[in-house]
């Protein structure tokens, strides 16, 4: 069950912007339950980019939506190590993400990134992708989440290695 669904993405560009930007990772066999409220409260206070993304998302300019494994597969087009997508304004989290909060920051960025007129060619690329993951290691550094990357080469080594340079 989702925590409600705003808008969707009907169009090839969206669709684009799916595979191009979607963070892989792993699964926990844990079901958590989540609130829009405990997850801006997991956001809020710890770097400008969670803090900025709490705002908006409580503002109503971000929406997030928590859906189950086949529900989001099903809705993204995703495959099964996709965790988190976002489209446009849009979060799409998948309840059983190990790193939940921690992908809200990553794909909330490119969120930032989308309303602040930042082109998607460059979101879906190395810049908004790398932007997108220093975000979300300086979230889980400042919370002392586990850290996906042991320092910033290795970060931009992922980044050249899995996603394309430009559109």
């Amino acid at each position: 069950m989702g925590m409600g669904l705003h808008g969707g993405f009907g169009n090839s560009r969206g669709s684009r912007l799916i595979k191009k930007s979607a963070k892989k990772g792993k699964l926990s066999s844990i079901k958590a339950s989540y609130t829009r409220d405990s997850l801006i409260r997991e956001l809020d206070g710890h770097t400008n980019t969670s803090t900025e993304l709490a705002k908006r998302i409580r503002i109503g300019d971000i929406h997030i939506n928590v859906l189950g494994d086949d529900l989001f597969e099903r809705y993204t087009g995703s495959d099964k190590d996709t965790l988190a997508v976002a489209i446009g304004k849009n979060l799409y989290l998948r309840r059983s993400s190990a790193s939940i909060v921690s992908d809200m920051v990553h794909e909330g960025k490119h969120a930032l990134d989308y309303i602040s007129g930042i082109n998607t060619n460059e979101i879906q690329t190395w810049p908004g992708e790398i932007r997108a993951y220093k975000a979300e290691r300086e979230f889980q550094i400042k919370t002392k989440r586990p850290v996906d990357f042991i320092n910033e080469n290795d970060l931009l080594v992922h980044v050249w290695k899995n996603y394309k340079r430009e559109v």
